[in-house]
């Protein structure tokens, strides 16, 4: 599966892209999909309260409870202010936990 959080736009990629809106969508997605997810993409800026920075925080915060990261994590926000701190988050993520190599079915 791969997720895309966009408040305004859809995935472009293809229909293999689950698209959400919300914070809580997210969450709830990669919560409990977490090892069937092999792709997050994310935007920051998803209108009012939460943001995608508070998705790559929970995305942190679960990798360090279970102690693996299996997905790649991608930023395609327009906010170009937040875009390279979401950018170093998610590339420390991957340095620190690696990300699990899947054979292909």
């Amino acid at each position: 599966m791969r997720l895309y959080l966009d408040d305004v736009r859809t995935s472009p990629m293809d229909e293999r892209w689950v698209t959400v809106q919300t914070f809580e969508d997210a969450v709830m997605i990669i919560a409990t999909c977490w090892d069937d997810i092999t792709e997050v993409s994310l935007d920051h800026d998803l209108g009012y309260g939460k943001s995608g920075m508070d998705v790559l925080n929970y995305i942190e915060m679960a990798a360090v409870g279970r102690g693996y990261l299996p997905f790649k994590i991608y930023i395609h926000s327009m906010n170009y202010a937040v875009v390279d701190k979401m950018a170093k988050v998610a590339f420390n993520l991957e340095q620190k936990f690696g990300t699990i190599k899947r054979e292909k079915a």
